[in-house]
């Protein structure tokens, strides 16, 4: 899932006194935080990047399809369509470097497999498999996993579009939840609660065959903050124990106990959106440590304004002429707000350890 497309902004965000409250939430159960709010983040910043895409910042025919015409809202400063870029252009960096290293180390014949948690309407496997080289490399197996509300649309989307139903592999199938899940040779489509590991596991072994022998990389944006601190560590020590050679990328926010971070907080909780796990993002250590106690090999984590200077610069430069940004330290600050990790368990064969975020 997302965060409401909203850019915290001193001057247009309510301040916080310096008593406030820790972030941690009261209860840690696993039903803290209302299901629908955090659906309807997807909502949003599918419409905000979708506007993102229509003006340049990066192509993608696929995520049209995926978001309902009807569906209106208003438009966002340039600086939040900057921070969608280089979101979607550094994750899929580390995305194809960890296909490459697979298939460098296995040839052919092995299969990438990758477990998107919380997709939405992400078009990964579409914009993976319209590249017709890599396709031609080997096999991609790509599962989407979400709430049921949101695979029961995106499953809608899929089969209403001849375009998306052409990529597909094979046989295209219904899952266990009828118009709501789907299943082809490379491609699965599943609704199940994150926060419940057993449900997963089953759902990922037994219905989309997955083959925990296989590299495996699992993708979080924005996701796991939103669960409790041992809904968390439950998932990535599942992963951990389960996956033979298994990477991980994680988007999310940083510094959440800072002024700016403590606006931020305050701002997505007045829309329903609590960041129950905001304690665990209090810096870039504690993301890494994140994995390394859960039983993962390595971990590095680098806010987005250095991830920024791991993109093509001629491609940034491209990027900052299609709106100028009025204030670039509010888009600096923001960015230091935001961070990916990069984790690996296994794969010192593969090269996955050498895999680096900047």
């Amino acid at each position: 899932m997302d965060p409401p497309a909203t850019t915290p902004h001193p001057r247009n965000m309510p301040r916080t006194n310096s008593q406030s409250p820790a972030l941690t939430p009261e209860s840690d159960t696993v039903n803290s935080i209302p299901d629908e709010n955090i659906i309807q983040t997807n909502e949003e910043a599918s419409l905000c990047k979708l506007d993102a895409v229509k003006l340049g910042y990066w192509q993608d025919p696929y995520l049209p399809m995926m978001v309902h015409g009807s569906l209106r809202h208003e438009r966002k400063a340039p600086d939040m369509y900057k921070g969608y870029y280089a979101r979607v252009k550094c994750v899929e960096r580390l995305v194809l470097q960890f296909i490459a290293a697979v298939r460098r180390a296995r040839g052919p014949d092995a299969v990438v497999q990758i477990v998107n948690l919380g997709a939405g309407y992400d078009t990964l496997y579409w914009r993976l498999h319209a590249n017709a080289e890599l396709v031609r490399q080997g096999k991609m197996r790509v599962v989407d996993l979400d709430l049921l509300p949101v695979t029961t649309k995106k499953c809608h989307f899929i089969r209403g579009h001849k375009q998306l139903m052409d990529l597909l592999i094979g046989e295209v199938r219904d899952g266990e939840v009828a118009h709501g899940e789907l299943h082809s040779d490379e491609y699965d489509l599943i609704s199940s609660d994150i926060r419940d590991t057993l449900q997963i596991e089953r759902k990922l072994m037994d219905n989309c065959k997955l083959d925990p022998k296989q590299p495996t990389l699992f993708i979080a944006e924005c996701v796991l903050i939103y669960m409790s601190t041992g809904s968390t560590k439950q998932l990535l020590s599942w992963i951990a124990k389960t996956f033979h050679t298994a990477a991980f990328i994680n988007y999310e926010q940083v510094h959440m106990d800072d002024h700016f971070g403590q606006i931020m907080f305050d701002a997505l909780k007045a829309q329903g959106c609590l960041l129950a796990d905001a304690d665990s993002c209090k810096s870039l250590e504690m993301h890494e440590q994140r994995f390394l106690k859960t039983g993962w090999d390595g971990a590095q984590a680098a806010d987005m304004n250095q991830m920024c200077g791991s993109l093509p610069q001629a491609d940034v430069d491209r990027v900052d002429r299609i709106a100028m940004i009025d204030e670039p330290e509010v888009l600096r600050q923001l960015f230091a707000h935001y961070s990916i990790t990069w984790a690996q368990k296994g794969g010192a064969d593969i090269g996955l350890d050498k895999i680096r975020l900047v």
